[in-house]
């Protein structure tokens, strides 16, 4: 398996996302910049260049049509994600530090954000309601419908919207899960999901599971079926040889054909660079690290990174993954055809 390279970023990656039909890679980072590439040959296609700071999110529209991005700067913008206009600014406040799009197909028109503190503004959850963005940009502004704050017990770095929408889902450094109401912001429920920093999530095609990272070198599967207090339950750990920022869950174990089933994760992170020369380590351990959801089996590990590694997806197919580093590389990985071998990986 030969990876694509690319050296487009000249700062560290903080977030991958594939378009619904997974031929266009959106890659963001630190250098205010996100950039679009095809999958199948690593082609730059574009660039969104518009932020006065990092970038830490973006998120696309079922529908491929327009891409959200959260930044340092305050704002969170919108762009045509064909031509890479961009169409409207949000004066959001705050260190804006993740942005995701409902997930109703045809009925795209709500964010989830999460921000740290700045100046007046304070840590925030936010859901803000833009009913024109796809159709008509200047006939409106978005409307902040939700606030989460007073209630907020501790900084957010992620938020994301829970299955049929009627959820939100936040991450924080104490290690902590919450999930709240999305209409009304109240609280259903919280858990001590990790040791250490929540760091990434990632949910199965139909939302009713996800996956967790952390510092503390586990990785959490989780269950979201249920209803009130019986909404989130652990249903597996994983534990692995470093810290992590990053999971991926792939799309293969939910195959319609058995044969084509592969239940398998992809994690990574690494020891920050510090820490490998304090600790006099020879490897920062940055390789992509694929595990067996069933068995629990450590099946390898993929090297390529020069830092900790803070960003890993599954293509929507399966047949690859891309990861993005603290190197400002990203790298697109195609499997070989041993890997659809059921013998080898089942």
């Amino acid at each position: 398996m030969k990876p694509m390279m690319l050296n487009m970023h000249s700062r560290p990656l903080t977030m991958l996302k594939f378009n619904r039909d997974g031929d266009m890679l959106y890659s963001a980072a630190k250098d205010s910049k996100v950039f679009m590439t095809r999958t199948e040959t690593g082609e730059i296609l574009g660039m969104f260049d518009g932020h006065k700071g990092a970038i830490f999110s973006c998120d696309v529209t079922l529908d491929g049509l327009i891409l959200a991005t959260a930044s340092a700067d305050g704002t969170v913008k919108f762009w045509n994600a064909l031509n890479g206009e961009c169409v409207s600014t949000l004066e959001h406040g705050g260190i804006c530090k993740f942005v995701e799009w409902n997930t109703m197909p045809y009925a795209q028109n709500k964010i989830v954000t999460a921000n740290d503190r700045f100046k007046d503004v304070k840590d925030r959850v936010c859901v803000w309601h833009y009913p024109t963005i796809a159709t008509d940009p200047d006939a409106s502004e978005p409307e902040l419908v939700l606030v989460i704050d007073r209630a907020l017990p501790m900084k957010c770095t992620k938020c994301a919207w829970g299955p049929f929408d009627e959820t939100l889902i936040s991450l924080h450094d104490e290690g902590t899960v919450f999930i709240w109401n999305s209409t009304s912001g109240e609280e259903i429920k919280y858990i001590q999901g990790h040791r250490g920093p929540v760091t990434d999530l990632q949910f199965t095609p139909d939302r009713m599971m996800m996956l967790t990272s952390s510092k503390d070198k586990t990785i959490n599967l989780w269950s979201l079926a249920g209803e009130g207090k019986e909404i989130l339950e652990k249903v597996k750990e994983f534990k692995v040889d470093r810290p992590l920022n990053t999971v991926t869950i792939s799309p293969l174990a939910f195959s319609e054909n058995p044969k084509d089933r592969r239940y398998h994760i992809l994690c990574g992170g690494g020891q920050e660079a510090m820490d490998v020369t304090t600790s006099g380590a020879s490897s920062g351990q940055f390789e992509a690290v694929l595990l067996h959801m069933i068995t629990d089996e450590d099946l390898g590990t993929v090297k390529g990174h020069f830092g900790p590694m803070n960003a890993i997806r599954f293509f929507p197919d399966g047949k690859g993954f891309a990861t993005g580093g603290e190197d400002g590389y990203v790298r697109i990985h195609h499997f070989d055809k041993d890997y659809f071998n059921p013998k080898k990986y089942d």
